[in-house]
């Protein structure tokens, strides 16, 4: 998008086939810790055989400036074996690669109700168990073959006018060692200066990690705000993430005045290792402080829980709740999806359309409080793109939001996208300045919803 900075990765057309790992050997070569990669899976399959853990990372330039987790990455280790003989004790001999392809049409993690056959999941785990004994070849074409049948690459190939095989054509994976520790994410605040967001977990193997913390801190690791179930956050270890933060960030390939989303490791021993740099906003300065004399409930104003990013001034914005079917499919509805957006809730499942739209919207109005929205960023990689690659983004929470659309508007939103299958977009009023927001209905807007 124009108002985001170039740099030296995306001037280069040579650049990016393999996004992670050529950053990742740019970074290395600077002094800085990055796992080691492997350049075939076989030899990086002899770290596993010897007890550890490799990632199987998937490459896609549209990951560094577009759709940040385009593809999965897998993980490999000696219990993936045991999870793939789980699967054939549960479901009987199968044909693995018949499998794989019938997998795409059944549930995420069994198959139909019956369980009559493995679903996606299921044979991710088969796949991934059965690497050690496979040959490499066959184990990369099942990865990618479950990479093409997912549903998030099916339609953002879809959203970008592609088909699945032009687009995985330029997809490939790389082959990481697996560094255990916290898994952090770092981003720069794009409003307010000498200000991080940074969220950290300990992922398990499976499931719900045993830690989850975030903060927004300033530069000596303060805390302004946050919460954790544990002390790994302390000022001395934030402090050394954000030094690390911003050399990386200030590296002769990368815009400085970009704020970016650094995924780093911090193991055991508080080394900091690099694993990936996703692009979001520019910094810009917010203005003044808004004044809250100036934003009376009794105005119909409602205080946002927390913000991030800010506005120029306070503006109107058309606000989509729900798109309707088949939004921005140019194969089924002859129309792409809009190169800007007012605002959003993104209150959908649609993957791929949360990551495109984005950085296209000026404001992301989450119906999570902050730290619900914070926690499960950090719990679980979630909805990062949404909440840090719009200009800014807004937390009002379920009761705010509630407060803020009278159910009777919201169903009469709900009946035009669902039952008339068009968009909607609510009139709302935001004020944001980088620390403190506010939202209200247009008061002046000749009908609360505008139909399209």
């Amino acid at each position: 998008m124009s108002e985001v900075s170039t740099d030296w990765w995306l001037s280069n057309p040579d650049a990016l086939q393999s996004p992670k790992q050529e950053i990742g050997d740019y970074i290395e070569a600077q002094g800085f810790s990055v796992p080691k990669r492997f350049e075939t899976l076989d030899e990086a399959l002899d770290v596993v055989r010897a007890g550890g853990t490799i990632a199987v990372r998937s490459e896609h330039r549209d990951e560094y400036d577009g759709a940040s987790g385009l593809m999965e990455t897998f993980r490999i280790d000696l219990q993936s074996a045991e999870d793939s003989l789980r699967a054939f004790e549960n479901y009987g001999p199968f044909d693995i690669d018949e499998q794989v392809y019938q997998s795409q049409f059944r549930s995420a993690v069994t198959a139909y109700r019956r369980g009559d056959m493995p679903g996606y999941s299921t044979m991710e785990d088969v796949v991934l168990g059965e690497a050690l004994s496979a040959p490499t070849d066959l184990t990369l074409q099942r990865l990618q073959r479950l990479s093409r049948q997912s549903t998030s690459v099916r339609r953002y190939a879809d959203l970008t006018n592609r088909s699945t095989a032009e687009l995985m054509n330029g997809a490939s994976f790389s082959f990481w060692e697996y560094v255990p520790g916290t898994n952090v994410t770092i981003v720069a605040d794009s409003a307010i200066d000498d200000r991080y967001h940074v969220l950290g977990n300990k992922p398990k193997r499976k499931g719900i990690p045993s830690y989850y913390g975030w903060q927004i801190s300033d530069e000596s690791g303060k805390p302004i705000a946050g919460k954790e179930n544990d002390s790994t956050l302390t000022p001395d270890v934030t402090q050394s993430l954000i030094k690390a933060y911003e050399a990386i960030r200030n590296l002769p390939r990368f815009a400085s005045q970009h704020c970016p989303l650094l995924e780093l490791q911090l193991d055991g021993d508080g080394k900091i290792w690099f694993l990936q740099y996703h692009r979001t906003r520019d910094f810009k300065a917010a203005g003044e402080l808004l004044d809250p004399n100036d934003f009376s409930p009794a105005e119909g104003w409602h205080k946002a829980d927390g913000v991030r990013g800010a506005l120029d001034e306070p503006t109107t914005l058309k606000t989509a709740f729900w798109y309707p079917n088949e939004y921005g499919s140019v194969r089924h509805t002859g129309s792409p999806l809009p190169t800007i957006e007012d605002a959003s809730t993104d209150w959908h499942w649609d993957w791929a359309l949360s990551e495109i739209m984005a950085r296209r919207r000026s404001v992301q109005l989450d119906y999570d409080s902050l730290e619900r929205a914070y926690s499960t960023i950090a719990a679980a990689h979630g909805p990062r793109s949404r909440w840090f690659k719009p200009l800014a983004a807004v937390a009002l929470d379920d009761r705010g939001l509630k407060k803020l659309v009278p159910k009777q508007l919201k169903e009469q939103v709900s009946h035009h996208v669902h039952r008339n299958n068009g968009l909607a977009r609510v009139v709302i009023d935001f004020a944001v300045d980088g620390r403190n927001g506010y939202v209200r209905l247009d008061p002046d807007a000749e009908q609360p919803f505008i139909e399209s």
